[in-house]
């Protein structure tokens, strides 16, 4: 990469499609640390270290880096227990000359009544195929159709959220609901409204409760000699205690 390049396309590109204030700082703490790692394909960094670089608060961080992936700026890659998770910088200074070349190219077709085709076509940004993954698995799935509000919610749990990993927590989500065989957007929002109280930011986190919570099984009431339960009104709860625990 060359860091000069990179700074003029950066912000060459925040004049259409800015990013927030927070999103742009921790992209300029990311190249300061490819750079000085002398620009590998990809490395890896604690959220603390980017946080004092940028001077931005750890919550405020996964929001920011969620926004920088889902736009196509950077791709990372989560790991287990306290390993830090490792980045890849995608270059701007190519996709900018390749958007001003679609361009230059749309025009010139325009204005020879469409004879000309671009030389170069756009692959769907990061942001648009978590979208479409993540839409798809609710319409394939029988959650039926995807209104303006339900689109709305779901893409503000891919975009503000403390999810590590947003796409793949939402899509979660939705599985435990089919689980259950609930098939509605409320209920999947109330799974991830717990996951984020309980701060289970991370797929793994997410997992362990899961199995902690699968573990835990409840004893149907003793029975007497005769076979009879001596508390009826007991084992019929026990019995009807079915769905997603939400700790209510």
């Amino acid at each position: 990469m060359n860091y000069l390049k990179e700074l003029n396309a950066f912000y060459d590109q925040q004049e259409t499609n800015p990013l927030s204030g927070s999103a742009i700082a921790i992209w300029h703490a990311l190249m300061h640390i490819c750079n000085k790692a002398g620009w590998p394909k990809n490395f890896s960094v604690a959220v603390s270290v980017v946080c004092i670089k940028a001077g931005v608060k750890e919550r405020s961080f996964y929001n920011a880096r969620n926004e920088l992936k889902q736009k196509g700026y950077i791709d990372f890659s989560s790991r287990r227990g306290n390993q830090a998770a490792v980045y890849v910088l995608y270059t701007r200074a190519v996709t900018y000359a390749h958007s001003f070349a679609d361009s230059n190219a749309e025009s010139t077709a325009g204005n020879l009544g469409g004879n000309v085709s671009p030389l170069i076509k756009h692959k769907q940004t990061i942001q648009n195929e978590t979208s479409i993954n993540c839409f798809q698995f609710f319409e394939k799935n029988g959650f039926g159709m995807l209104s303006p509000f339900i689109s709305d919610s779901m893409n503000s749990w891919l975009t503000n959220t403390s999810f590590e990993e947003p796409e793949e927590v939402v899509i979660e989500a939705m599985k435990i609901a089919l689980l259950q065989n609930v098939r509605n957007w409320k209920y999947v929002s109330r799974i991830l409204q717990d996951w984020e109280t309980k701060r289970l930011f991370t797929l793994d986190a997410i997992q362990a409760e899961q199995d902690k919570r699968n573990k835990r099984v409840t004893p149907f009431p003793k029975q007497s000699k005769g076979g009879v339960s001596r508390d009826t009104s007991k084992r019929s709860s026990a019995a009807g205690d079915k769905g997603y625990d939400f700790g209510f």
